[in-house]
């Protein structure tokens, strides 16, 4: 259930802001420090939920998630407008089907840029990112949003649909790299 348009009716969304709010104060963790990241179909889940409870997450990283979809050419369905602002980090490969927007059977998927701009859209940032390069990565960071959050698009050339891991098939560390951004924040 990480897209409203493929909804099955299970509160998937629900379920995990309970675990998120019960963990944190069975833990007393700071409810002002809240991430949820994800890969894949966890990536399109983290972004569902970030838009659902914006108000109980600081910022949400992914990794080859989708945003927005449509059925059989129909206008694309993205979630809901967040309540509340948060922080963004999209990382896609160029060889990922999602960077591209993948198509599975009449089901299309927005582009990775495509969900990135409903994100810089929807949370108010500059239209124009400050562009970083670092080897294979190029960081795209908009500024300006709502309540001081960002939105960061991460585009690694040449890497697939993957969580990437140091010294794997892909030569970078997917979790420092979420890490230094939510420890950024």
């Amino acid at each position: 259930n990480a897209h409203t348009l493929l909804d099955s009716g299970v509160d998937d969304v629900g379920y995990l802001d309970s675990v998120i709010l019960g963990v944190s104060a069975a833990l007393e963790l700071d409810s002002g420090r809240h991430f949820v990241a994800g890969f894949s179909g966890g990536a399109s889940m983290a972004v569902r939920f970030g838009a659902e409870k914006s108000e109980h997450v600081t910022a949400i990283g992914t990794f080859a998630g989708k945003v927005g979809l449509s059925q059989a050419g129909a206008p694309f369905v993205f979630p809901t407008t967040p309540t509340s602002a948060l922080s963004v980090q999209m990382t896609y490969g160029t060889l990922d089907p999602n960077y591209v927007g993948e198509l599975k059977g009449d089901v299309q998927a927005t582009s990775a840029q495509a969900g990135i701009d409903w994100w810089t859209n929807v949370l108010s940032c500059e239209s124009t990112p400050q562009t970083e390069a670092k080897g294979s990565l190029t960081l795209d960071t908009y500024a300006g949003c709502n309540a001081n959050a960002v939105v960061r698009f991460v585009t690694v050339q040449g890497m697939e649909h993957t969580w990437p891991e140091k010294g794997g098939s892909f030569d970078l560390d997917g979790t420092k790299l979420l890490l230094d951004f939510f420890g950024d924040l």
